[in-house]
């Protein structure tokens, strides 16, 4: 498991103050890249999103803070699909799930070991 935690920003609400949907999305793909960053890969490794979900569990509002729990769910040959836990305290407020393909020249490839072995530590 990789944790972040974040705070819920004006910008990322709609008009009634509640999170707009899709910051979930992009709160679990920060993450993942926050994760990346954090055992020194960079930005650029071709890892396209291929599907995601979310479930909206509790609605967030300005100044929230909110822990972001990232887990490995599935490694597939070419692919793998995380889940980021949205948790303030003990209640579970969201869940995402985003599937990434590993690419080269357009094409999907196994996943390289040094992408297994980055996985594993989730």
């Amino acid at each position: 498991m990789f944790a972040v935690i974040r705070t819920v920003r004006l910008r990322e609400t709609d008009a009634t103050g509640v999170i707009y949907f899709t910051e979930q999305l992009s709160w679990a793909q920060e993450a993942f890249e926050e994760y990346l960053i954090s055992r020194g890969w960079t930005l650029d490794t071709l890892m396209p999103i291929v599907h995601v979900e979310a479930n909206y569990t509790a609605p967030l509002h300005i100044g929230d803070r909110v822990e972001i729990r990232l887990f490995l769910e599935q490694m597939g040959t070419s692919s793998f699909t995380l889940s980021a836990q949205m948790q303030m305290g003990e209640k579970e407020v969201g869940r995402v799930r985003i599937t990434h393909v590993t690419i080269s020249k357009g094409a999907s490839i196994p996943l390289p070991e040094k992408v297994k072995d980055l996985l594993k530590n989730l």
